[in-house]
Formats: C-alpha cells, structure tokens, sequence
C-alpha cells in the first residue's frame, strides 16, 4: 500500500527491481504513463512486469528513497537480517555505483511489531550490509538513527562466483568495469546458495489479449532486458496485431519468444520484415513454426 500510494500521488515514480535481477535492473512505473484503472495491477510484480519501463545500468536516476525487505530488524541500530540471498544488498550496491543514491538516501523498511529484535550483534555485519533508517510498523514509526555504514558500492571480493553466475546484468557491469579500466575485479569465495535461491527460472508469459487460433512465429537472441511490449511494438510497427507473446527464458543464455498475431497475419512476409532486425541494440532471429534448442542465431 505505501508503494501504490508513493505512485498514486503522481509526483513520484515507482522504480522496483527485477525478480532475481533475472531478466534486468529495474522497471520504472509512472502514474502520468499508465493506462486509466489500471492504478492497482500495475503496483503487483505482474504488472510492473506489464506496464514497467525498463531501466539498465546507465540509466540516469536520482532515488528520494528505498524501502527494503527484513526478516528482523533492530530499532536501536538499524541492523537488519533479509532472506541470506543478498539480492536487496546487489540492487543498492548498483544503485550507489550509478551515482542514485548517497549515504543520505533514506532506507525504509516495513515489517511486524514482532519482528523487532534486539540480538544482531553489528560487530557481525560485513560491508555490503544495508541498515535501515526508518522502521514501519502497523503501530509505530521508528527512527533509529543508525550509525552504522552504509555500502559504498558492490564489493566484489565478496561476491560468489555462484551468485554473480545467477545475475547476467552484473556480469556485465563486471566486464564493463574490467574493460574500462583494464584491470580484472576480484571475486569472493564459491558458497552454496540457499535453496530459494536454487529456484530455476521460470518462462514469463504474459497474456494480454487472447483470440483463437493464431498464426504464430519464434524470435531469439534477444537482449536480456527484452519485455512482452517490447516485442509487441516491435512487430506492430509492421503492421502485425500482435495477440500473445510468451518469453522463455534458460538459464543464462538469451531469452526467445514466441509471437501470436491475428488470424489471417502474412506470416512469412512479417518473419522476413523482423529477422535481422534490431531490437534493443541486439540483432533478433525470426523463424515460422519452430524454436532453436540453444538460444543462438
């Protein structure tokens, strides 16, 4: 609800990140850009992923303030314990190497009254560890003044080779960064991921309209950060209704997807128009009635 209201206000946007930092950075919600009575569906994850911008590394961001997710959090310190799969920890990391945020970027975090604790020693906490500001909770508003550092940046000596495996936008600000600076980053030791962080991504399909049976086509090797809309418009511009788009996403390799148009479409002249075209930087493949195995062109 505190996020749906920082939106509905439409003095500010709405930026939330990625599930898993799978499929990119983040999407940018504005309420100025949203379709009328749409308000509540796009404040939950699938409609951010329906109605979101989505943002990269080098989009230019001033953040006001961040609210996080905790397991426990401590109200003298502001020492907080998330999931263990380190996730909002990336996402600031990221974002204070952007230049969006700073020390005095405020970090709110909401949780239960019993969720206070009093037992996160702070002499545990590691660099990348982000304390809180500001606790709600359904009965009080806690300031805790925290003194306890904040991240600078991401602290890649202490990122796993497992974690950063999991996370294709990181891997490229890694190589980007290396490439920039002619210098290799370090990388933390292997670790065992908690089994939430296991989890085997899942095929995005995103269903917007939907008709009999459509004459479809696959396209692949799309950039990472490639959405339904995306595709969606990019087809259109050819003159193509386009009824249904499904996203499969494996593993680390290039997303593809699988494009549904009205009945009656020419299909063949529309797979001619979109193979080889470009599309969010990357030249994306088209065929009729068939999928590649390995994601490549």
């Amino acid at each position: 609800m505190f996020l749906f209201f920082l939106v509905h206000t439409g003095n500010k946007k709405l930026l939330t990140p990625q599930p898993r930092l799978r499929t990119g950075f983040f999407s940018e919600l504005e309420a100025s850009e949203l379709p009328p009575g749409v308000m509540a569906e796009a404040c939950t994850p699938a409609g951010v992923a329906k109605y979101g911008k989505p943002l990269g590394l080098d989009a230019k961001l001033k953040v006001d303030l961040i609210v996080i997710g905790s397991v426990a959090v401590n109200p003298k310190t502001g020492a907080r314990l998330g999931k263990g799969e380190g996730f909002a920890e990336l996402e600031y990391g990221m974002l204070r190497h952007m230049g969006a945020i700073d020390d005095s970027t405020l970090v709110v975090t909401s949780v239960h009254d019993k969720q206070l604790v009093d037992d996160i020693p702070t002499e545990k906490l590691k660099a990348h560890d982000v304390p809180v500001d500001v606790i709600c909770t359904p009965t009080h508003i806690i300031h805790t003044n925290t003194t306890i550092p904040k991240p600078k940046g991401i602290y890649w000596e202490l990122l796993s080779p497992e974690k950063l495996g999991q996370i294709l936008v990181l891997r490229q600000l890694k190589k980007q960064i290396e490439e920039q600076t002619g210098t290799k980053l370090p990388t933390g030791p292997s670790e065992k991921l908690p089994p939430t962080a296991q989890r085997k991504p899942m095929r995005q399909s995103i269903v917007y309209e939907r008709t009999g049976n459509e004459p479809c086509i696959f396209v692949w090797n799309l950039d990472i950060s490639t959405t339904w809309r995306d595709l969606r418009d990019h087809a259109s511009k050819e003159g193509a209704e386009v009824v249904r788009v499904n996203i499969f996403r494996k593993g680390n390799s290039r997303p593809m997807a699988r494009i549904l148009f009205k009945e009656g479409t020419e299909i063949e002249n529309l797979v001619n128009a979109l193979d080889k075209s470009e599309l969010r930087g990357s030249m994306i493949r088209a065929k009729v009635n068939s999928v590649p195995t390995d994601g490549k062109s």
